[in-house]
């Protein structure tokens, strides 16, 4: 259950509670690095082996690829009520992706010299959608949240990895659900080995420019090793939600919220802040009561023994304070007036305003990205996008009354620095 503390008294131990939040590429680094390696050298046969190896199907390289008749089938097979959940998704998604975008810009200098920055989407665009070990969790939001975005930024290419069943097939609403967010192609494997074949390329998977999409340590430690010869959009841990509540806040929103969070794989950070301690005395009861009946019972109570916290406050100010520490990845405010209070927020990957805007909502249907920074890194980092997939290139057209209006000042700096070549570049225009 919960642990209590109390803020600011028990700051130390609140925070040393929070240092659980890590990584953890320390401990698979060098299995990452030599799956990495082996893959960048042997493509597709590696490749395979290690999809064997981690999610049991041994796979000719020419059933990697998805099928489209596969697809086909799979868009078939939706019963209506998927379709239309998926299609309401999808709708939300691109809404507010389509405002989201980066702007460019042009404008004239001084001496009549244009200068500004022109936005072009990366072309090839590899999107990881995790599945757990042999596809058995398939997430659809996720693939969505991926897709989307680097539709609407001009991605020429968008293609998708994920685990294969034992049976080597792919989940047909996972199928599906790429299909209809506008995925070109589809590949059954999963893991550090598909983070490498997206990297560097193989006979059947054409190297990505971009790699997107969150996944376990030996994903996002791949995605940390692959970084430099190819973006990646960045390193996603565990899900994390820190709720703010005041005597206004309903005990059984906050509990089955807290409980959204902490069953994805038992290590996940579940944070109720509170001016009020009855208000904490009945979420613990209510989480008490719960957690019985749920079918990933372990998995919860495991997050809520790593990092599980019920805390007093003094104040909604102090509150926020103690939040804006530890820049989760999702915070829900659950006090009067929530909406007025955003300018207290400073670092957090999304925010839940109100007491009917549940965190699950943002995961699926809202239209908001769910792939979002963790591990403290709302500090500096923000969530997935459309400007994910962009690339900004500077544009700079200077005529010759410009060039000669600033070329003594540029050769001066030029020469500060020793470089005396850039001066003599100058120099010979006239």
């Amino acid at each position: 259950m919960l642990k209590k503390f109390n803020y600011p008294a028990d700051r130390k131990k609140i925070l040393s509670q929070l240092s659980g939040r890590t990584s953890g590429f320390e401990q698979v680094m060098s299995v990452t690095e030599n799956i990495v390696s082996d893959v960048k050298k042997n493509g597709d046969s590696a490749l395979i082996r290690y999809t064997e190896k981690f999610d049991g199907p041994r796979l000719a390289p020419l059933e990697l690829p998805v099928q489209k008749n596969e697809i086909g089938r799979a868009l078939k097979s939706l019963s209506p009520s998927v379709k239309k959940a998926l299609e309401t998704a999808i709708k939300n998604i691109q809404a507010f992706h389509e405002r989201d975008t980066a702007s460019a810009f042009l404008y004239t200098g001084r001496h009549g010299e244009t200068l500004g920055k022109m936005i072009t989407p990366v072309e090839n665009a590899g999107i990881y959608i995790p599945g757990g070990s042999g596809g058995k969790t398939p997430l659809l939001s996720t693939a969505l949240m991926n897709i989307i975005p680097a539709r609407i930024a001009g991605c020429r290419r968008i293609f998708v990895c994920t685990p294969p069943a034992q049976d080597k097939s792919i989940n047909p609403a996972l199928l599906a659900a790429c299909s209809m967010a506008g995925a070109d192609e589809i590949y059954g494997c999963g893991g550090a080995q598909a983070i490498a074949a997206m990297a560097y390329g193989t006979l059947i998977i054409k190297k990505a420019d971009l790699i997107a999409g969150p996944g376990n340590r030996y994903v996002n430690c791949a995605k940390k090793i692959v970084f430099g010869d190819v973006m990646i959009d960045g390193l996603f841990g565990h899900s994390e939600i820190v709720i703010i509540a005041d005597h206004y806040a309903n005990p059984v929103y906050i509990a089955s919220d807290l409980l959204s969070q902490a069953e994805h794989a038992g290590q996940e950070t579940a944070v109720l802040i509170s001016t009020d301690d009855d208000i904490i005395d009945r979420t613990l009861q209510e989480l008490k009561k719960r957690i019985k009946d749920m079918p990933r019972r372990a998995l919860i109570e495991s997050s809520f023994r790593h990092c599980g916290l019920a805390v007093k406050v003094p104040s909604i100010e102090t509150a926020f304070d103690l939040s804006n520490q530890i820049a989760p990845e999702h915070l829900e405010i659950c006090v009067q007036d929530a909406a007025g209070l955003l300018g207290f927020v400073k670092n957090a990957g999304a925010v839940f305003a109100g007491a009917y805007s549940s965190e699950p909502i943002g995961d699926y249907i809202a239209g908001t990205n769910h792939i979002l920074p963790t591990n403290g890194t709302a500090r500096f980092s923000s969530p997935l996008g459309v400007k994910t997939f962009c690339k900004e290139t500077n544009i700079i057209i200077y005529n010759q009354k410009a060039f000669n209006a600033y070329k003594k000042d540029a050769a001066l700096l030029a020469r500060l620095e020793g470089l005396h070549a850039h001066a003599g570049a100058l120099a010979a225009r006239k």
